[in-house]
């Protein structure tokens, strides 16, 4: 189980998954940066949205400079999860028009 506030990495085969719980905002950013620095343009990106209960501008400031870095438009990235409170905020953001949410469960 993942502890409250945290980020962490985990690569299996060629897909990045970045886990992200608690508050997702400012004070997580630079974990979030350091989870997929070195990374290439076309690799593919899961973020585990489960257990965040709160996205703040910050983060979603975050998720649109990691797309630009990881090629804009081509960038292969998935918002995995979210719960019925962060998906409502992403959708008003208009993130669902960028990034491909998908529910797992």
């Amino acid at each position: 189980m993942i502890a409250y506030d945290k980020v962490v990495a985990e690569q299996k085969e060629s897909v990045l998954t970045i886990h992200i719980a608690g508050c997702f905002g400012y004070k997580l950013i630079p974990k979030f940066r350091n989870a997929y620095k070195g990374l290439i343009a076309g690799a593919r990106i899961r973020i585990d949205l489960e257990r965040v209960y709160q996205i703040e501008s910050a983060a979603l400031g975050a998720l649109m400079v990691m797309r630009n870095a990881l090629g804009g438009e081509m960038a292969d990235i998935q918002l995995v999860n979210p719960s019925r409170e962060v998906r409502t905020i992403l959708e008003l953001s208009q993130y669902h028009r960028v990034f491909k949410i998908i529910s797992t469960q």
